[in-house]
């Protein structure tokens, strides 16, 4: 069933909510950590199912080339009794997505705005959101903007960024194998580029601060880092899990 994300809020469980990403310091956090992270309203993206944690909320947005939404599609089956309760975001409908995903209860879709990539990367941006609740505006080609607008419209007091690092091309999985099999290994893989190098998403990091001051802020919400081995700290704030 393909629902408008306008109605996601109705699933709204907390006024904190904790979006996991997919970098390498996931890997660290602690069994008692991933006890408290779930005491709120989670949100992952792309390849997070490689984890055994399961989220609440889930944006899919894989690739589809080089068959790595075969991959995933794999991985989907694998887990699928895991995942039963868990609620889907697609955009644009995307019928290779919703294939991989298959039969499911609650799945939300979006339509996207493309942001011109000049106004995207300039210093502290200020963006021209749409006022339709189904239109989700992505900037610098990276999901994660669309799910911080999501979580903006659905007014959350508390957002937590954690796996969000920026600091090498390194994914929680990369080189350990306990993880079973993946679609890439290094963000750079694909690239021929070092892996020390920053993801390819560092380019998101004026978003992710400009969007806490001009959008968040303003409305009495607040973004934060759970952690400090991020490019993003101090420019946001640190919170510690016991302040949440």
């Amino acid at each position: 069933m393909l629902i408008p994300v306008s109605e996601i809020i109705e699933n709204k469980g907390s006024d904190t909510a904790v979006f996991l990403g997919c970098a390498e310091s996931i890997h660290f956090i602690t069994p008692r950590q991933w006890d408290r992270i779930a005491e709120f309203d989670t949100w992952t993206s792309n390849n997070f199912h490689y984890h055994p944690f399961i989220p609440k909320f889930y944006h899919a947005e894989l690739k589809a080339r080089r068959g790595w939404d075969k991959i995933w599609a794999e991985r989907r089956e694998l887990r699928r009794e895991d995942y039963l309760d868990v609620i889907f975001i697609v955009p644009d409908k995307r019928q290779y997505i919703l294939d991989a995903i298959g039969e499911h209860n609650l799945i939300y879709y979006y339509k996207t705005n493309l942001l011109d990539k000049d106004k995207a990367e300039r210093p502290d941006p200020r963006y021209d959101f749409s006022l339709d609740p189904n239109i989700i505006t992505k900037v610098c080609m990276s999901s994660v903007t669309c799910i911080m607008e999501i979580l903006c419209r659905m007014k959350y007091k508390k957002i937590i960024l954690l796996g969000v690092d920026y600091t090498s091309s390194r994914y929680f999985w990369t080189d350990r194998f306990e993880y079973g099999k993946v679609h890439c290994h290094h963000n750079k893989d694909f690239e021929g580029r070092k892996e020390e190098e920053p993801h390819n998403t560092v380019n998101t990091m004026s978003f992710m601060v400009g969007f806490n001051k001009n959008y968040l802020e303003p409305i009495g919400s607040k973004m934060y880092v759970g952690y400090k081995e991020t490019l993003l700290y101090p420019a946001l704030d640190y919170l510690p899990m016991e302040e949440w």
